[in-house]
């Protein structure tokens, strides 16, 4: 019995500890790689991230029994055209921060028999390069699954175990509520430090403003390191989303304003006791420490002991369903 074929679609920082999570992990798996950018992808080879690199996306996905994409949503869909000919009972995932525009793409694309199981590991360094690829990145960490009613239930399974194998929580959502949440997680926070940036670098004053930059500056305008493209591209694909928590941030800019203009040293005194507190920190912990988290359709997420990855994937090539 052949080791199945595992395609990793873009090695950067998620993709590249992938790699080398699974290659530690999964030695009956035949493990290859492809980066559009071919000096990412002669660095992840020579850090062993993958067995092999393809030259093409169209070589990564022929044979796999399962593609994992890490690329920008530009590459995400490149991808799922080229996934056309993967055969009946393979699995393809992904780690995007937007679920929605992916899974429309994915029901139009597939043929019948592949099975599409969105994802998105909530890690640090995501934006990073293949320098920051490590083997534990996902170690205890949340892993968001987003099923949707035409989800393929074995394919789901075969996912999920592959999120516990690499030692991550899977986290079960609706992929529009996963949307909306990461709307105001992820994506509004790389417009407010664009925004700030703009409205401080724009003043008259912005070059002696430069000797006085404080370390609160610096933090609330650093965005990862990632094409700009790409940000222009998630805040169009999540307008609806951005739209909604950008309007509750203004509303309540305003509100802060009106108590700078009455004087209300209570109200805001209380408002930078709430932040200071960080109570959203401590609250994110006891999520991650709480046991099983009740997801969408009833799935829990129940530790349970490691299973053979490669075990699974024939399983689900022999049977496949009729599910995209």
């Amino acid at each position: 019995m052949l080791n199945p074929k595992v395609a990793i679609v873009g090695l950067r920082a998620i993709g590249g500890s992938l790699g080398l999570a699974l290659r530690q992990s999964e030695a009956s798996l035949t493990l290859v790689g492809y980066d559009g950018d071919r000096r990412v992808a002669r660095k992840a080879q020579q850090r062993g991230v993958v067995e092999r690199i393809e030259p093409s996306l169209g070589a990564a996905m022929r044979g796999a029994a399962l593609v994992i994409i890490t690329t920008s949503l530009a590459g995400i869909r490149e991808a799922l055209r080229a996934a056309r000919d993967l055969e009946p009972g393979s699995v393809l995932t992904d780690t995007a921060t937007l679920k929605l525009p992916v899974l429309r793409w994915a029901e139009k694309e597939l043929p019948i028999g592949v099975h599409f199981v969105g994802g998105n590991p909530i890690v640090p360094q995501r934006h990073g390069g293949i320098e920051a690829a490590r083997p534990d990145l996902f170690q205890g960490r949340t892993y968001c699954l987003t099923p949707s009613p035409r989800t393929d239930p074995s394919a789901l399974d075969f996912v999920t175990q592959l999120v516990r194998n690499l030692g991550a929580e899977p986290y079960f959502l609706d992929p529009a509520e996963h949307d909306g949440q990461m709307a105001a997680l992820e994506h509004l926070p790389f417009l407010m430090a664009a925004a700030l940036y703009q409205v401080a670098s724009r003043s008259p004053a912005w070059r002696d403003m430069l000797r006085l930059v404080s370390d609160a500056f610096r933090h609330a305008t650093e965005l990862p390191p990632a094409d700009p493209d790409e940000y222009g591209e998630l805040a169009l694909s999540n307008q609806q989303n951005l739209t909604h928590w950008i309007e509750l941030y203004i509303e309540r800019l305003r509100e802060i304003s009106d108590l700078l203009e009455h004087r209300d040293r209570e109200l805001l005194t209380r408002l930078f006791a709430e932040a200071i507190a960080q109570g959203w920190q401590r609250e994110s912990s006891e999520h991650r420490s709480a046991g099983p988290l009740q997801g969408v359709a009833g799935v829990q997420n129940q530790a349970q002991p490691t299973t053979s990855l490669s075990r699974l994937l024939h399983s689900l090539r022999k049977n496949p369903d009729s599910s995209a």
